[in-house]
């Protein structure tokens, strides 16, 4: 195998580690979370590929490429679609993304720095989050970071219309995935380039009809399908408030520097090498590199003037920071190999570091037998990491031992002046750290905030063909139940003029426990209480249901 073949399997399998252990594993840590699954559900039940509405009544709010994909999964596993569904195609769309930046990277400058720049992005926190995310941004990350690569190409020179059809496709799937703004920031980064980089003869291949075709045909089919079948509530939706009404401000208004803090904190620690890869040398050919620096400048600005932020909306911009982190990175690398000197590291500070594993495992033990008291009720947070401990301490016995090792050897190549060896052994920690923390955190959230056991318990107690409904309750939150339940549940309003608690026919209900209980809803002896469930959390108490019968005198 060429060291191109090797590098790329150590890669892969990497990627696929940190982004696919024991992701099936956590329930939905919110309604957001779970929103995918639930159209993937009405996918596999029969209720149309092009646009189930959630709950049977909810026009989706973004376009349909990750459950269409989470479908493909539930019917590969011959499911009806869970947690799993939901989050692979993040996995595996952030996998073929590191694949697609080591290509890139390679083809401008060699192997060392697409080796550094795809281990950078597997390590890269809001990478591994977006990737382990039942949302549409990692797909669209991966569909837009090809589509912009393959683009310069062409505009550089170096691709033909094969090239810039294959872009076009790209910017296809990436509105297929998120909607329009990916034809938006295309237009805007290579505006941009024309400016700072001129094109080069070939470029017109991007604006001929078959990029048209595949880039704008291609989701325009799903657009005009959706539009047939939903109306003027679709183009509402999906055209002016997703797209027109975030921009203007729909996700809360920030100042304009919000984004800075997120740039450098959720890409720590390679955000820390920023000022060398903006003023010291790099291995990136200039025009390349401008390109790059454009990309990433050009989509911070705009997210910046956007009046609606979200974190995840820097997603795209860490593809091409890894390629320019790396451009610097490795050569540095390779020129310190020269400063490489035989010596024996201080043995205090070997025991500093077996002390502080001693101590990290003791306090997680602790934790686990619930000595002095710790995580005893069910509201704090502490609970659930001992009742997560107790069933998955050999993870964190793994974890403390292997970043305990990780930082020996890091003090051990510092102290030898290797620190080729240093940054990969910082990569291993990283890796190990994301990979058990960050599935770890996802499954202890989960477990406190579930509804799995008050949707068996309904699904006991509430035939299939029995009917049912929400009472006074927004079903938008409670999309985690319905998910659980997997069936939908209508929504109905209390009766005027006949009291509290008073729905408009005898039943079964589900209301929110925090109106059942303030309204004395238990005191009218129409009603039966059965059953209450959700977040045990006390931060989210809020969201619990009771589940009851009206019309059933005690």
């Amino acid at each position: 195998m060429s060291r191109t073949q090797v590098q790329l399997s150590i890669l892969v399998a990497l990627a696929a580690v940190v982004f696919t252990f024991r992701l099936g594993a956590a329930d939905w840590r919110g309604d957001a979370d779970a929103q995918v699954a639930q159209i993937i559900q009405d996918i596999r039940a029969g209720n149309g590929w092009v646009l189930p509405l959630r709950n049977g009544r909810h026009i989706p709010d973004k376009p349909p490429l990750l459950s269409w994909l989470g479908a493909v999964s539930a019917a590969v596993r011959k499911g009806s679609g869970d947690a799993l569904d939901a989050r692979l195609p993040s996995a595996l769309s952030a996998t073929l993304c590191v694949v697609v930046v080591y290509g890139f990277a390679h083809s401008l400058a060699g192997a060392w720095v697409a080796w550094w720049a795809a281990l950078m992005l597997i390590t890269t926190p809001q990478f591994i989050t977006a990737a382990r995310d039942s949302r549409v941004d990692m797909v669209f990350c991966a569909f837009l970071t090809p589509a912009l690569m393959l683009a310069w190409n062409v505009y550089d020179g170096t691709g033909g219309r094969r090239t810039a059809v294959l872009a076009g496709l790209c910017f296809g799937l990436a509105t297929l995935s998120k909607g329009p703004l990916a034809f938006l920031l295309g237009v805007l980064v290579f505006g941009v380039c024309v400016l700072l980089t001129p094109a080069r003869p070939g470029w017109r291949a991007l604006i001929g009809w078959p990029v048209v075709a595949a880039g704008v045909g291609l989701p325009a089919l799903w657009y005009l399908a959706a539009t047939l079948q939903q109306g003027s509530a679709f183009v509402r939706l999906h055209l002016l408030e997703e797209n027109v009404g975030r921009m203007a401000g729909g996700l809360g208004r920030w100042p304009v520097w919000y984004y800075i803090g997120p740039l450098l904190s959720l890409g720590l620690p390679w955000t820390l090498a920023l000022p060398g890869a903006v003023a010291g040398e790099s291995a990136l050919p200039s025009r390349p590199r401008r390109f790059l620096w454009t990309w990433v400048i050009v989509m911070f600005v705009f997210f910046s003037l956007s009046f609606g932020k979200r974190q995840v909306y820097l997603l795209p911009i860490r593809p091409a920071l890894a390629i320019l982190l790396a451009g610097w990175l490795a050569p540095l690398l390779e020129r310190l190999r020269s400063l490489t000197r035989p010596s024996t590291t201080p043995r205090a500070a070997h025991v500093t570091i077996a002390i502080v594993v001693a101590v990290a495992l003791g306090s997680a033990l602790v934790l686990r037998t619930g000595l002095g008291g710790s995580g005893t009720s069910p509201q704090q947070w502490s609970y659930w990491w001992r009742l997560h401990l107790q069933e998955h301490f050999l993870s964190a016995v793994v974890l403390i031992v292997g970043m305990g090792i990780g930082a020996d050897l890091i003090v051990r190549w510092t102290w030898q002046r290797r620190f080729d060896l240093v940054a990969h052994a910082l990569v291993g920690m990283l890796a190990l750290g994301w990979t058990i923390g960050l599935s770890s955190d996802a499954i202890v959230r989960g477990k406190a905030l579930s509804f799995q056991p008050l949707a068996q318990r309904v699904a006991a107690e509430v035939g299939a063909t029995e009917p049912l409904a929400f009472l006074d309750v927004d079903d938008e939150t409670a999309v985690s139940f319905l998910t659980h339940l997997r069936r939908h549940v209508p929504v109905v309003q209390s009766v005027e003029g006949q009291g509290a608690c008073a729905p408009p026919a005898p039943g079964a209900y589900l209301v929110a426990e925090s109106r059942w209980d303030q309204r004395s809803c238990g005191t009218d002896p129409r009603w039966r209480a059965i059953a209450r469930g959700g977040p045990g959390i006390g931060s989210h108490r809020s969201q619990r249901l009771v589940l009851a019968r009206f019309g059933e005198a005690r």
